[in-house]
């Protein structure tokens, strides 16, 4: 298994367990699992646009998607289309929006807990 989508499986979790600790945080939750399959939707599209020469889906919409937490769909879509698993400049942007969004989600997790 990637990876990534394990480390997608483990980011959900803990926002699980967070959420159930903190009911104030389980929009952030819902929000990442609703990214997640529009990010999976938005991916099978691409793959399909692409095979057909079709209007694709441009990649900055996949990364914005991946930045607000659709990136655990995002990654699960990389790996069940095999779709921009070999585009290097599009591999490392994710990452990099992988790791803000962690980030991110851990502050705003971390700011929510203290207010409660």
């Amino acid at each position: 298994m990637n990876t990534l989508i394990i480390l997608g499986i483990v980011y959900l979790l803990v926002q699980l367990g967070v959420a159930m600790l903190f009911p104030a945080a389980a929009w952030i939750l819902f929000a990442s699992l609703g990214l997640s399959l529009l990010s999976i939707l938005f991916y099978a599209i691409d793959k399909a646009m692409a095979g057909k020469g079709g209007s694709r889906v441009p990649e900055k919409h996949l990364h914005v998607l991946a930045l607000f937490g659709g990136w655990p769909g995002a990654a699960v879509a990389q790996g069940l289309f095999r779709h921009k698993t070999q585009k290097p400049a599009f591999r490392a942007t994710y990452r990099v929006v992988v790791g803000v969004n962690i980030l991110a989600t851990a502050l705003l997790c971390w700011i929510l807990a203290s207010g409660s």
